[in-house]
């Protein structure tokens, strides 16, 4: 994927900085965690990404702040990462602040990003190195892979990208985000059975569909490779493809265990 896929939209590019000091991180040297660093060495694919969703369950991750003027909002974002809450304006032991306009105070802000898909994501890095190589001018602060995706369930769609300035960031997938902020196993939709017959179900269920076959996506995580009876004409085929998204949109599996899909129309 392109390094300008995910490129930051606005900030001045300094330094890198090192990591803040953070009592539970103590001896964090900003290097990449173990786990992480041996699923980040596999080749892109499902595995890669299964291997970095167990990692994240273990490890921590460096989330980028830029400096900003603090409001309620904020302090509820660092709320969920931390645990703590502390009124807007006061300062952290972990996130100390900076008083530049009196009774108003610079604080640290989330960054989000768009996928190439055009969905939002909260960017997190594996390491200081590569997220100066994303975006110079932001902080790198450490947080557990579960907290983080808390927070990037409330502020970020539920998706993370790993390493957005890379050769080969990880878009870590919906379901997956909301398995670890929950604390628990995410399975793949292709590997989930339940996933694979309620979509073959709900779609052979629509009227002019022959034949339904489920396998992985290129565009998306699912692609459903969809024949419809011979005969029909396109206004016809439109139709039974509309009726088969509005059948899979209404699934509360297809909605809580899918990324994301794509159709493809053939006919028997």
């Amino acid at each position: 994927m392109p390094i300008g896929d995910f490129l930051p939209r606005t900030g001045e590019q300094r330094a890198p900085r090192e990591l803040p000091p953070a009592s539970a991180f103590a001896g964090d040297d900003g290097t990449c965690p173990p786990l992480l660093a041996a699923a980040l060495g596999l080749p892109p694919g499902a595995d890669r990404i299964g291997a970095v969703v167990r990692a994240l369950a273990e490890e921590r991750v460096l989330v980028p702040v830029v400096a900003h003027e603090e409001t309620e909002h904020d302090a509820d974002v660092r709320e969920k990462l931390t645990g703590r809450r502390e009124r807007v304006g006061t300062a952290s032991q972990d996130e100390p602040t900076v008083d530049h306009h009196g009774d108003r105070h610079a604080s640290a802000a989330l960054v989000t990003v768009r996928t190439p898909d055009g969905r939002e994501a909260l960017p997190v890095f594996s390491s200081v190195t590569e997220l100066a190589a994303w975006r110079r001018d932001a902080r790198p602060v450490p947080h557990q892979g579960p907290r983080t995706a808390m927070a990037a369930v409330d502020e970020a769609g539920g998706v993370l990208v790993l390493d957005a300035g890379s050769a080969d960031p990880v878009v870590v997938p919906r379901p997956a985000v909301w398995a670890l902020a929950r604390g628990e196993a995410w399975v793949p939709a292709l590997a989930d059975p339940l996933v694979v017959a309620e979509v073959r179900d709900v779609v052979a269920a629509v009227d002019g569909v022959r034949r339904v076959v489920v396998v992985a996506g290129t565009r998306a995580e699912v692609k459903i490779e969809l024949a419809v009876v011979a005969g029909l004409t396109r206004e016809q085929i439109q139709v039974v493809a509309g009726q088969a998204a509005q059948a899979l949109g209404e699934s509360v599996v297809v909605a809580e265990r899918v990324d994301s899909l794509e159709l493809a129309l053939t006919t028997a």
